[in-house]
């Protein structure tokens, strides 16, 4: 059976059974299954037609359609038995007979928790006296002004819209469509959100475009699962809305393919990327970042992670007093970050304070933090240039390559990305 993705940072999974066939075969666990299909079929009479030759029950027809993508790629995603789902693999070698053009079954994932920051054990509470500016934003370049007419997507766990720091506007959830929009039961995607654009309100913390226009697309569970399907969900909904940013701190292990192969969520993100900058984690394994999706998509802002503990060169700051591990030496890359010709810049990414679900704050590492970073300085750099989509990377590249200064020790291949710089970025 072929397997696009396998194990990651951030994260795939299993789902747990569909209710009828959990109640009819309560151990037969459940995949998610994704076909994409020739342009001009219609979905739903194609998925009915699929399910009837893999014999699922006319009467789970409704509940095994799980969704259908119309802005990306023509395809849907349907919740399989193992069995069904092998055979579904096997119809593919009769792909013309039923106009498929790829079958995909995701594996198993999970995200790496989030430390919640208190002050016990601290010798001082960051956030005890008035607004903080996270030492990541001092670093990159601290906002001077609102950016709130741009719209950004964190394609994760969700976003918590009730966070008095986060202009939360929109989204979608993938994973349980009847919560609406706005929820975050992880903490991963709040957090991620707060780096990109936690508001200058005067408390809190200060995102690096503070008030940009939040999406909670959420695509991963309370447990930081989901599976290739729901991250096709989430991908599709940002294609057919005003996206000029969307952020993905997540993906998988997976080979090096091409638009229009017979990866469904290149192919989705190919044509999604056509309107939206995509920055991506480049992930957490000391590995070349080559053999992980998406931070091997071409069309793909791929954000490694360095160590700053105080929001300055020199490598001289020690690990922060409250809420945090040391990972790795300051001003060096991060310890865990994976690396390689595919990463794009580098950015903060070890012990960085940002929101959190329910009100509150946390310390979290990995590439998944340096990411937002990046996403953040695309949204400000659109929000002062917003005829410059198309060359907004480009221009935050040369930057950052021109103001570098230093070479970052650690890293793995010799091959010095730039560490990312978002300050008074000239126009094109």
């Amino acid at each position: 059976m072929r397997r696009v993705l396998s194990a990651l940072f951030l994260i795939l999974a299993l789902l747990a059974p569909a209710t009828t066939m959990a109640q009819q075969h309560p151990r037969t666990p459940m995949y998610d299954v994704v076909f994409e299909v020739a342009r001009g079929e219609d979905l739903t009479t194609h998925a009915e037609a699929v399910m009837t030759q893999l014999g699922v029950p006319v009467d789970e027809f409704e509940e095994r359609l799980r969704f259908t993508y119309v802005n990306t790629i023509n395809g849907y995603a349907l919740s399989l038995t193992p069995w069904e789902a092998d055979k579904a693999q096997r119809l593919l070698q009769r792909g013309a007979d039923f106009g498929l053009q790829s079958v995909t079954v995701a594996e198993e994932f999970a995200v790496t928790p989030i430390e919640v920051m208190t002050a016990t054990g601290a010798t001082e509470d960051p956030l005890a006296h008035a607004e903080v500016v996270p030492v990541g934003i001092e670093r990159i370049g601290k906002p001077t002004r609102q950016a709130n007419h741009v719209n950004v997507a964190v394609i994760d766990t969700g976003i918590d819209a009730t966070h008095t720091d986060l202009n939360v506007v929109g989204g979608v959830d993938c994973i349980d469509p009847d919560m609406g929009w706005g929820f975050d039961g992880h903490g991963h995607g709040t957090h991620v959100a707060g780096t990109i654009a936690a508001k200058q309100n005067g408390s809190g913390v200060v995102g690096v475009a503070p008030g940009a226009n939040l999406y909670s697309v959420r695509v991963l569970d309370s447990n930081g699962s989901g599976t290739t399907a729901t991250v096709l969900c989430g991908i599709d909904w940002g294609a057919g809305a005003d996206i000029q940013v969307a952020n993905m701190s997540l993906g998988g292990r997976g080979v090096e393919t091409e638009c229009g192969g017979e990866d469904p969520m290149h192919n989705a993100f190919c044509i999604a990327s056509e309107t939206t900058v995509f920055v991506v984690a480049a992930g957490n394994s000391t590995s070349d970042a080559k053999t992980f999706s998406p931070a091997n998509y071409i069309d793909a802002v791929t954000v490694s992670a360095y160590t700053d503990y105080d929001g300055m060169p020199g490598g001289f700051a020690l690990t922060p007093a409250a809420g945090c591990v040391a990972m790795s030496v300051d001003d060096e890359l991060a310890a865990f970050s994976n690396y390689g010709s595919h990463v794009d810049i580098t950015a903060p990414g070890v012990c960085i304070l940002s929101t959190y679900p329910n009100q509150q704050y946390a310390y979290a590492s990995g590439t998944s933090m340096a990411a937002p970073h990046v996403t953040g300085c695309v949204a400000r750099y659109l929000h002062d240039n917003p005829d410059q989509t198309d060359v907004a990377v480009d221009q935050i590249l040369t930057w950052s390559a021109s103001r570098s200064g230093n070479t970052l020790a650690g890293d793995h291949d010799g091959v010095a990305e730039p560490l990312l710089n978002c300050t008074s970025i000239p126009r094109a």
